[in-house]
């Protein structure tokens, strides 16, 4: 396996985007008057939705699940 040399260029206009560099925020504006919508009001045909369930303890065996009501 032959290593080749990794040549970064740098972009003078990449630069303003660094660490501790303050960026004007852009907000849309139909989010903010509650006329846009997130990916969480979406209901699509066939929709499935993922939880994940985590233990603070490693190799923990889960017993039960109890769902609010």
């Amino acid at each position: 396996m032959s290593s080749v040399p990794l040549q970064v260029q740098f972009d003078p206009a990449a630069a303003r985007f660094g660490a501790s560099r303050s960026q004007k925020r852009l907000e849309d504006d139909r989010l903010l008057t509650g006329t846009g919508r997130y990916s969480d009001d979406l209901e699509l045909p066939d929709q499935r939705w993922l939880v994940l369930v985590r233990s603070p303890h490693a190799h923990a065996r889960l017993g039960a699940i109890e769902l609010p009501t």
